[in-house]
Formats: structure tokens, sequence, C-alpha cells
């Protein structure tokens, strides 16, 4: 998994437009979450957008109006640092749920953690390990 190494100043250096089909690795740690939004959203099961309105109101931009629960969907903002430079990975969905083990579904619904502004004690147990991201 050193194919592409790059460090975090090496990736804020590339232009994307001149790499985008290649993928880049970088071994970082995670110093700390920012959840200026919260650690997951209300999204639609057909797309995982966003879903706006409350809760007997929800749409979907691309649906319309959603009948159906909104399913929780991972937005996860990390700090990460390699040593040298610092900056913020954008984690969503799929991804973080391979992170952590487990769904935001089962974090919301079935161990309540309903606040998107409260973390579950999963997160921070990933701070500060040296990880391999893959970009």
């Amino acid at each position: 998994m050193k194919e592409n190494r790059k460090t975090i100043h090496e990736i804020l250096c590339i232009n994307p437009y001149e790499h985008k089909h290649l993928r880049f690795t970088c071994q970082a740690l995670i110093v700390d979450f920012d959840f200026p939004n919260g650690w997951w959203y209300p999204s639609f099961l057909k797309c995982n957008k966003k879903l706006s309105g409350g809760e007997n109101n929800y749409t979907c931009m691309d649906h319309d109006a959603i009948t159906s629960l909104p399913v929780p969907w991972f937005r996860l903002e990390c700090i990460v640092t390699d040593g040298e430079d610092v900056t913020n990975f954008l984690l969503f969905g799929k991804t973080v749920e391979n992170f952590f083990g487990s769904s935001a579904h089962h974090y919301v619904y079935d161990k309540k953690f309903m606040d998107p502004s409260v973390i579950p004690p999963a997160m921070p147990t990933k701070l500060n390990k040296s990880m391999i991201f893959q970009l």
C-alpha cells in the first residue's frame, strides 16, 4: 500500500485536474474531529443525499418528498497530520462504516446517538493512531 505514497504537503500541491484518475496514499494520524455540521446527516435511501426540511416534511433535492424514514449517513471531517503538515480529510458513508466497523444507522437508531453534535465513544478511540488513507 505504498504505491503513490504522498505527504500532506505533496497532496495539497497536486493539481487535481492533472491527476483525475490517479489514487494516492498518505500515512497520517487523525488528531481531532471537526463537527461544524455534525458527524451524520439524514439522507434518502436511494441516493444518500442530505435531506432538507424537518421530521414530518423531509425532501430530497433529486427525489422530492420522502415518505420513508431517513437513513443516517456518516459525514466525518477529520483533522489529520503526517508529522509535518496538517489538513482536513472529509470521509463519507461506507468509508466511515468500514473505519468504525458499524453503520451510522446503528449509532443513531440502535445506540441512540440522535444528536449529530454528540460524539459516540467509538470515535475518539481512533485518534492519534497511524493510518494509511487512500485518496
